[in-house]
């Protein structure tokens, strides 16, 4: 808590950012921003500065914000039918122990064999512009609307079930 009783890590409501911390002490955005990527070229003392500024405000990084900026993703989407399922639970650990070991987050979606929550796993999923879908459509699958709800440019490997 502040001496105000706010929590450091708001700023009227809202999160903290990199032009935060910066100002807090004194250096440029791009500063904090090397020490966020973990780049060598920052000064040892100015990269302890930054990082106890970092964790004094409860900085949290904003992945979403930096995906836009980049327009790449670390997280891969993976819709399957049936996660009670041990086929479906089986194969979900997999894929997400092999996308882990090459640096991406498994956003998982399971549709309950129903097209119409299909569609709102994945409009959900796709306004976090994954990198990639693994999809196992469901029974009755639309593929006018799974394109509609999958956009022009999605990575898409489909498995369990042609469309």
């Amino acid at each position: 808590m502040n001496d105000n009783g706010s929590s450091p890590s708001k700023r009227a409501g809202k999160a903290v950012t990199v032009t935060d911390i910066a100002r807090a002490i004194g250096v440029s955005r791009a500063t904090v921003s090397l020490v966020l990527r973990g780049s060598p070229l920052v000064n040892v003392d100015t990269r302890a500065k930054v990082e106890a500024e970092l964790r004094r405000q409860r900085y949290v990084y904003n992945r979403a914000a930096a995906n836009l900026r980049r327009r790449t993703s670390s997280s891969i989407a993976l819709v399957i039918n049936d996660l009670s399922n041990p086929f479906f639970a089986e194969f979900a650990s997999g894929v997400d122990e092999a996308l882990g070991g090459r640096g991406y987050v498994t956003l998982l979606g399971s549709t309950g064999e129903s097209p119409e929550r299909q569609q709102a796993v994945l409009s959900t999923l796709m306004e976090h512009t994954p990198a990639g879908l693994i999809l196992s459509p469901a029974e009755g699958s639309d593929t006018v609307q799974l394109r509609q709800a999958l956009g022009a440019n999605a990575n898409v490997l489909l498995f369990n079930r042609e469309l």
